[in-house]
């Protein structure tokens, strides 16, 4: 019986997470009551006058303003707060105002703590003191035992398939469940950029007075491992126009929603801003075999993109290659 393998060791990281509470608009309803009490004991706030978790919330609230100021390059690790929309996840960043947002989705049967510790990696990396926020949220499917995915999966289905080499229509298929993962990190996205859900309606009523296409200068990365690849390249072909989308990364994966990708690909082509495109897989990758990545790769040459194709000795995971290119491009 096959099972999912999680992202293996990238980097030789044990990451002791403290409880940070977010500079705006924080939802302190999803905060424990551990977590409550480290905020208020950050901002040397006294709580033993809090009886229920209500007060602590009450005061928590009222005093935000307490909350010591960060220096721009302190890391700090905020884990499982409320992202967007019920969408939770976790944040790790070296600043309160980011320039760059590198948003990383996790793999089938993982969560959002596998792959935490890239983030880590690569912002202490940042030779070119950029403003970085990394925000990797858990997908919305609850597997069991701490095992999330953004769709369910036949995985003997898949094997199957993939053994066989008759996998056209596994490329083809749209995953029921993809449309609440895609509007889920959609939204997440829009509202860490400020697009308004209306602005798509706004941009195409060629208003000369709609400013949705000049809304800020921070720059989106995307980066996505196995399931979370599929919907990366797959939200990657939705980024809203006015969005600085740079570039994206694609460890372990392949192409689905293919006849849905196909009329999308021009316009991610033409972007005003064009995105570079980065994939690797192993060669003897046992979940997504190598072959079947090599599909992803042609989609993206057969329609004139450039992509930077990077194979190694290794199997489903993502490899040192693929972090040393995070970290370059962080420090473009």
């Amino acid at each position: 019986r096959y099972k999912i393998t999680k992202v293996h060791a990238c980097v030789l990281l044990l990451l002791l997470f403290a409880f940070h509470t977010l500079s705006l608009s924080m939802d302190y309803s999803t905060y424990s009551v551990r977590q409550l009490k480290i905020t208020l004991q950050r901002r040397n706030v006294d709580y033993s006058d809090c009886i229920e978790k209500s007060d602590l919330i009450e005061k928590a609230k009222s005093t935000e303003h307490l909350e010591p100021k960060r220096n721009d390059g302190d890391i700090e690790h905020r884990k499982n707060i409320h992202l967007n929309d019920g969408l939770y996840g976790n944040v790790v960043d070296s600043s309160d105002n980011p320039d760059t947002i590198i948003l990383v989705l996790h793999g089938y049967g993982a969560n959002a703590n596998d792959l935490t510790p890239i983030a880590d990696s690569v912002i202490k990396s940042n030779i070119s003191n950029k403003k970085v926020k990394f925000i990797i949220p858990e997908a919305i499917l609850d597997l069991g035992g701490g095992s999330k995915a953004w769709w369910p999966i036949d995985i003997m289905n898949l094997i199957s398939a993939f053994q066989s080499g008759n996998v056209q229509s596994i490329l083809e298929d749209v995953p029921e469940g993809i449309e609440a993962a895609r509007s889920a990190i959609l939204n997440l996205i829009n509202k860490e950029f400020g697009i308004n859900e209306d602005d798509d309606e706004n941009n195409n009523s060629n208003d000369d007075n709609n400013d949705s296409n000049t809304k800020n200068d921070k720059r989106l990365i995307i980066a996505g491992f196995s399931q979370g690849g599929m919907l990366s390249m797959d939200i990657a072909l939705r980024i809203h126009p006015s969005i600085k989308f740079t570039n994206l990364l694609l460890f372990s994966t392949t192409i689905i929603c293919k006849n849905e990708w196909e009329p999308l690909i021009d316009d991610f082509k033409n972007r005003d801003t064009s995105v570079q495109v980065f994939q690797s897989h192993g060669k003897s990758d046992p979940i997504i075999p190598f072959f079947i990545g090599q599909h992803l790769q042609s989609f993206l040459t057969d329609s004139d993109i450039n992509v930077e194709f990077v194979e190694f000795n290794g199997g489903h995971t993502v490899p040192n290659q693929s972090l040393v290119k995070m970290r370059d491009i962080l420090n473009e």
